[in-house]
């Protein structure tokens, strides 16, 4: 692969996306994902979603779009290799010690699968602090 198409191929996913997606589709499932390197070896982009739930909604519902890209741009070959959560990132603790430590931005959240709905809540007779029974309106 051409080293230039490499650090902007996710660049060009989403170039080649946005003509077959809305804006605001983009903005929510594929902008959130970030690119991580490309292995040309084993003919996979390396991307990172913030969370599990993009990653699988992403796969769930654009794989054929992301493939029919992918072939756009010559790279029908390719797949791709998923990394979920924040990238870690080294971070310089006391200048003067020139250590550093690895730091993870992955962040724990409880996710509700695309299916997942709510419900409005069920407004009920109530009592009121006065002990008499108050109608919802």
């Amino acid at each position: 692969m051409n080293p230039s198409i490499e650090t902007n191929v996710w660049g060009e996913i989403l170039h080649s996306l946005s003509g077959r997606l809305n804006q605001q589709t983009l903005d929510q499932w594929f902008v959130p994902i970030q690119f991580e390197s490309v292995d040309t070896a084993g003919q996979v982009i390396r991307l990172r979603a913030p969370n599990q739930m993009i990653k699988d909604w992403v796969v769930s519902n654009y794989a054929k779009l992301l493939d029919e890209s992918l072939n756009d741009l010559r790279l029908g070959g390719y797949s791709l290799g998923w990394e979920i959560g924040q990238a870690q990132i080294a971070t310089a603790v006391g200048a003067s010690s020139g250590t550093s430590v690895s730091k993870s931005l992955h962040q724990s959240t409880t996710l509700l699968s695309p299916s997942a709905t709510r419900r409005p809540l069920r407004r009920t007779r109530a009592s009121n602090p006065l002990g008499s029974t108050v109608s919802p309106t």
